[in-house]
């Protein structure tokens, strides 16, 4: 029988550290000590109370710790791995999962409540004992760990979940040479959007954030530019930047209240032909106002990402591997488990962007 100290969220900003049951290791499962967690947007939603919480559930899915126990038919991992965790357990069967898309898979279960149904989520930690990156100890299916090269440490591992899924997000893009793209939002998926364009070869980046910090972040990450959008006018700033043209792609990666603001803003200036991402999700929902003439005489692209496929973590240890002093930086501050609390209250405030928090 495993035991472990987790956070233990009951309902809104409740989060109490107690002895979590994770149950006895299956053959096909690894035992998976935690080292870091980050946290995500999606795990404050949950914390601040706009989900509904089906009983005392573990949050967090970016992981990064190392194998202690494997069961007897693993053969990819062994005690001692250095791995980061894979955040979705797909079905297989469903339609979505046939197509080879997972992260839409109709019986998806989101380590920590990430993705598909909480409640399917917290039914399969009940009877199975999986539960979510909080905790001293993960226990999780095999094929649900990946291991991290030397070359990135453990306390910053746990990003690759969110760069996998920022890498994916950009490639819907089909970004290139020559195109302009404007990314909403210098938080730290802004900023990962930032790093994997330059990456991907995209001429200018610009990027539109009111707060001085992210501002400068993005300054010296090399953005091509950096507006407030909420200072002189925003719009035709960024047309004069684009040559008149407009963006050929525009990230949102913006949440809570801009969100429906700037993806307004993205449908207007985007460019003829022009690629719009909708990233980010806003809670609580709200509508958003288009001319439907701007997507028809533009030709213009929305779509939404919101997840990975597994190569893209390969993609994303490589990207990290090549811009490590770059991401390592979008990691502050960091919190023990015990003061949990204290994580989830920083985030998104003055002096906090992707917030850690180390189990050791």
């Amino acid at each position: 029988m495993i035991r472990c100290k987790a956070a233990l969220l009951y309902g809104e900003r409740d989060l109490r550290i107690e002895e979590a049951n994770l149950g006895d290791l299956k053959d096909d499962q690894v035992l998976v000590r935690i080292n870091t967690t980050t946290l995500c947007p999606t795990d404050l939603r949950k914390y601040l109370g706009y989900a509904e919480i089906p009983g005392p559930m573990i949050l967090g899915h970016e992981i990064s710790g190392v194998v202690e126990e494997a069961g007897v038919s693993v053969s990819s991992t062994a005690p001692g791995d250095r791995v980061v965790v894979y955040s979705i357990l797909p079905c297989g069967v469903c339609r979505y999962c046939r197509r080879h898309m997972p992260e839409l898979c109709d019986n998806l279960i989101g380590i920590g409540g990430s993705a598909g149904s909480i409640r399917r989520y917290y039914e399969n930690y009940l009877f199975q004992g999986i539960g979510g990156g909080l905790a001293e100890y993960i226990k999780i299916p095999e094929k649900l760990v990946l291991k991290l090269p030397k070359t990135i440490p453990l306390d910053y591992g746990s990003v690759i979940e969110p760069l996998a899924n920022v890498i994916r997000g950009q490639l819907m893009c089909d970004p290139s040479p020559g195109k302009t793209e404007l990314i909403f939002g210098a938080g730290p998926i802004g900023l990962m959007h930032l790093i994997a364009a330059q990456s991907m070869g995209v001429g200018e980046v610009i990027v539109a954030e009111p707060l001085e910090e992210r501002s400068r972040i993005a300054k010296e990450l090399g953005a091509t530019a950096v507006l407030n959008p909420r200072e002189g006018d925003f719009k035709e700033g960024v047309r004069e930047l684009t040559h008149g043209a407009g963006p050929d792609i525009v990230v949102v990666a913006t949440g809570w209240g801009a969100q429906a603001e700037c993806s307004e803003m993205a449908v207007e200036l985007a460019a003829k032909g022009g690629v719009i991402n909708i990233f980010a999700a806003t809670y609580p929902k709200m509508p958003i106002k288009i001319d439907p003439n701007d997507i028809h005489y533009k030709e213009l692209r929305i779509l939404g990402s919101f997840d990975h496929r597994p190569w893209n973590y390969y993609e994303a240890i490589d990207l990290m591997i090549k811009n490590y002093d770059k991401i390592r930086r979008l990691v502050y501050p960091r919190f023990k488990l015990t003061d949990v609390r204290e994580a989830f209250e920083s985030y998104g405030k003055e002096g906090s962007m992707k917030v850690a928090v180390d189990m050791r």
